[in-house]
């Protein structure tokens, strides 16, 4: 199980999160990855975790649902289709988005329990 996606701000305890500069580039080339196939990608997820919450960003004043989403072997915050949607200068990982491209091409089943269990096991002690 990967993670992509995570956001110190918001999920400080979990060992891949990263810093808004890791994500929010000042320049990103426009060509790397076709964001209406990342977003349809992103909303086949399914969730593995939800609770009764929200993030808000308020430099950006965006809501955020409170729930991670996985689809194969990738786990992200459903946050993170929401900044792909209202920003253009998202970085996103080679090795994600050729996951995508694959998905698109086979019928990946949907690991909830592995996800989940990746995400405990990965919380900062």
């Amino acid at each position: 199980m990967k993670a992509i996606g995570f956001y110190s701000k918001y999920d400080s305890t979990f060992i891949y999160s990263k810093s808004k500069d890791d994500y929010f580039l000042k320049e990103v080339d426009q060509h790397l990855y076709n964001k209406d196939k990342v977003l349809s990608f992103l909303s086949k997820g399914k969730c593995c975790f939800g609770w009764m919450s929200y993030w808000e960003d308020t430099e950006d004043n965006l809501f955020l649902p409170s729930a991670y989403m996985s689809y194969g072997n990738w786990m992200w915050p459903d946050y993170f289709r929401v900044f792909i949607e209202n920003n253009s200068n998202i970085n996103i990982n080679e090795e994600f988005l050729k996951y995508i491209d694959n998905a698109f091409t086979n019928d990946l089943e949907y690991f909830l329990d592995e996800a989940q269990k990746f995400y405990i096991d990965n919380l900062k002690k």
